[in-house]
């Protein structure tokens, strides 16, 4: 029995349901092993695991597929080459809606070609081939007219689990040797009986393997080597720390204080004391360069065969026996238009307005990005500032007004659900005493050292900064016994109600323009209040409104519960 494991899914990946049926022919197999040639390599191109056997032994069908098979050149020692004869037997399929299905045929050992066929949902015909090879692995002969073959159902083994693997050939007779080493030592090596044309190879797999052990087979016919090396891998699952949440909030307020908690485990769920570092910083810092913290420690033994097989015979092109070609060669020079010298020197730098735009006076900012603003990659700081009370829609000290996109903060009154106290209504909310964000802090916190308790639970206490955006988790964690282990996660800090503005990155003189912003609900009622858009120079924090002819600054607003509403100002850049 062979059970073909089938996916259907979309360009990007995405499962899909589909519906189909799948061919299966056998290929047509030279009567007599054909010898490699020296200009190829000769070993036969064929997906590893790609055998078929009884359940539980070998035999696991190989998830990749040949495109078709006839652009391929026919070689003899290539399956993948070989034509087909008729189908043999043809079965439908229907995959379930993460787009798998499962197939099963009774074969017999040889070399098929598995041809699905379905259609896409505008009817276009959608195929695809697939090469397998089934053997017994019980026979003591291969029957495969192929010249050496070395295989395993898996490559991945545990200590107390035994490697499976056969060697075999398709000649009536050949030998064989057989080498099995680990860390520089050979545990066993041996002659295969020339009359078994397939030998199984197995190997008990202990705790001093971990990081792996090689298996090596060596086979001469007819002035062809045929030399396989593979390694088994026995990872350090035992050096392996497991790290889970017990409390994570993936949504937060801005400048609330939070507590999250994490469980660290060692091998089969035991509990584990251990030492960690975590950071949370604003995951849009990736978008500068991407940041990545180890997942395990990397020190342990990896299994490295320092042995090197060479087969002296190799095909060998004409060789020049005196004197070369006469070459001339003539200088080329290639010259493009370019910018003058002092725009290139300049380039990256961005000159500062005499009259710059800030936004204010909101209990919470629009959701640009945080942190100082730069230009030619340098911080800017502020001038000084005087000891006079902050005017309404200043910024705050210490900032600057950042003149990228959406990144200067835009405040906003504070809200109150339709249906509030009567006087507010009456009057409306005042915009007089909002604060401005201050805590504009790229990274919530960074704990170097910290400790689990004896039942391996570790906890972080911190604030979260004002900012509004994605917050990036990275944690990892070891104890004495260097076990180790990765979490990472990811958080967003937002309010209920939101103001994102949209300002130009620069103004002309001259320019009459729309300054737009966009106010979300993102609660469960009903949110009214006031917006306002305030304009002061950067250097002095004086108003500008009336330069600028911003006359209506404030504007009423009532937006219903997981809705948004734009709010436009009219502009005149003196």
């Amino acid at each position: 029995p062979v059970a073909m494991e089938l996916t259907t899914t979309t360009l990007d990946g995405k499962g899909l349901t589909a519906k189909g049926k799948v061919t299966l022919y056998r290929l047509i197999a030279p009567t007599n092993v054909i010898r490699s040639s020296m200009l190829r390599s000769p070993y036969p191109m064929l997906p590893r695991r790609a055998m078929g056997a009884r359940p539980g032994q070998l035999g696991k069908p190989a998830p990749k597929a040949i495109v078709n098979s006839s652009e391929l050149e026919f070689d003899g020692t290539n399956p993948s080459t070989w034509a087909h004869g008729d189908a043999i037997e043809s079965k439908p399929f229907e995959s379930d809606a993460d787009g798998k299905a499962t197939v099963s045929f009774g074969l017999a050992r040889g070399f098929y070609r598995a041809m699905v066929e379905s259609q896409d949902a505008f009817g276009k015909p959608v195929r695809a081939e697939w090469n397998l090879r089934v053997v017994d692995p019980a026979s003591k002969s291969l029957g495969l007219k192929i010249p050496n073959l070395l295989d395993a159902p898996k490559w991945q083994l545990e200590p107390g689990e035994k490697l499976q693997a056969i060697w075999g050939t398709g000649y009536d007779r050949a030998r064989a040797f057989v080498e099995i080493e680990s860390d520089g030592k050979v545990l066993k090596s041996y002659w295969t009986k020339p009359e078994l044309t397939q030998v199984a190879i197995e190997q008990l797999v202990d705790e001093s393997m971990r990081g792996g052990f090689t298996v090596r087979t060596t086979m001469v016919r007819e002035n062809r080597a045929y030399m396989e090396s593979r390694t088994v891998d026995v990872p350090w699952t035992n050096k392996e720390l497991s790290l889970k949440w017990d409390r994570f909030v993936s949504k937060l307020e801005p400048a609330a204080s939070e507590t999250f908690t994490l469980t660290f485990s060692g091998p089969n769920a035991t509990k584990a004391t251990a030492e960690m570092v975590a950071g949370l910083y604003d995951a849009s810092l990736d978008a500068y360069l991407p940041h990545q913290w180890m997942k395990r420690f990397d020190v342990f033994r990896r299994e490295a065969s320092r042995v090197s097989s060479v087969f002296n015979n190799s095909a060998t092109g004409l060789y020049q026996f005196r004197g070369s070609w006469e070459q001339k060669y003539l200088p080329s020079e290639e010259s493009f238009r370019k910018f003058p010298d002092e725009l290139q020197q300049a380039y990256g730098l961005m000159p500062m307005m005499a009259d710059g735009m800030a936004f204010g006076a909101g209990g919470m900012g629009g959701g640009g990005p945080s942190g100082m603003p730069r230009v030619g990659g340098r911080a800017l700081k502020s001038r000084s500032r005087s000891s006079a009370p902050m005017a309404q829609g200043m910024l705050a000290e210490g900032e600057i007004a950042d003149m990228e996109p959406a990144a200067a903060p835009l405040a906003m009154a504070d809200s109150q659900s339709a249906g509030g106290s009567g006087d507010q209504e009456a009057k409306g909310p005042s915009l007089s005493d909002i604060p401005v964000r201050s805590n504009l802090n790229e990274t919530a916190f960074f704990f170097p050292q910290l400790l689990s308790d004896q039942d391996g639970v570790v906890k972080l206490q911190f604030k979260m900064p004002e900012a509004l955006t994605k917050w990036r988790f990275l944690g990892f964690a070891h104890d004495a016994q260097l076990r180790s282990g990765f979490l990472e996660g990811s958080l967003v800090t937002a309010k209920d109600l939101m103001v994102q503005p949209n300002p130009p990155r620069f103004l002309r003189e001259g320019d009459a323009i729309e300054f737009s912003v966009k106010v979300s609900n993102q609660s469960d009622k009903v949110q009214s209040g006031k917006v306002a858009l305030h304009l002061s120079d950067a250097r002095t924090e004086e108003s500008v409104d009336i330069a600028f002819q911003n006359q209506d600054s404030e504007k009423a607003f009532e937006i219903p519960a997981k809705q948004s509403k734009s709010f436009t100002w009219l502009l005149q850049v003196p």
